[in-house]
């Protein structure tokens, strides 16, 4: 019986954190939306990783921003 709850547990983990992480099906001008939306952010940390997804976006994404 042990052994059942274990393995049910252990499937249920992998279910979840499987889930967690799924692609970002947003569209490039709504992620450019969501991340002007954001600023000015409240902390240093907050700005740079704002920063950080704005680098991630591309060169596309960067010239939708400077627009």
């Amino acid at each position: 019986m042990k052994i059942k709850t274990t393995i049910l547990a252990c499937l249920t983990l992998l279910l979840v954190s499987g889930s967690s992480y799924s692609q970002d099906r947003r569209t490039l001008q709504t992620r450019v939306a969501d991340l002007l939306a954001a600023f000015p952010a409240n902390n240093l940390a907050y700005t740079d990783q704002l920063m950080g997804e704005m680098l991630n976006l591309g060169d596309e994404g960067f010239k939708l921003i400077c627009d």
